[in-house]
């Protein structure tokens, strides 16, 4: 199995090489993985509610065996959360995520090509409209990314 974590930091890289996400974060890194470590990280909710405006975290929420007539593979399903910036359509970010071409990913889109050696290219299976705590929404991509194997 690849480690859940590299395949999280890969995808939030590439998500931070669409040049429309670029452009919608205003240049800034804010393009980041989320991984627990106790005891200063221990709290995906309060990461998502901290976000800035202008910032998409990648997070890993689970993994799963997948069986198939040909082989069994695992299958990680990441969620990435999205802040437009200030006076910024937050949907137009979604879409730059969702239909982008990374700078590095030789002109395919981000969910047709793979993030990362032994897995196959990310599945966007739903994007959400949410709302934190203080009644103040966001968005949500899932992308489901499964390996080549076992």
């Amino acid at each position: 199995m690849v480690n859940p974590r590299l395949i999280g930091e890969a995808l939030a890289d590439k998500i931070g090489k669409v040049p429309g996400v670029a452009l919608a974060l205003q240049g800034a890194e804010n393009s980041s993985f989320y991984d627990d470590a106790y005891p200063m990280r221990n709290s995906l909710a309060r990461a998502v509610r901290d976000m800035a405006p202008g910032s998409v975290l990648t997070a890993w929420s689970n993994t799963s065996m997948a069986t198939t007539e040909a082989m069994n593979q695992w299958s990680h399903r990441f969620l990435v959360y999205v802040r437009g910036s200030k006076d910024d359509s937050c949907l137009d970010l979604l879409h730059a995520i969702i239909d982008g071409i990374p700078s590095d990913n030789s002109g395919l889109k981000l969910r047709h090509a793979p993030v990362l050696a032994g897995t196959l290219s990310p599945q966007v299976t739903d994007a959400n409209r949410l709302t934190d705590s203080e009644g103040v929404d966001y968005f949500e991509i899932q992308f489901s990314i499964e390996e080549t194997g076992d």
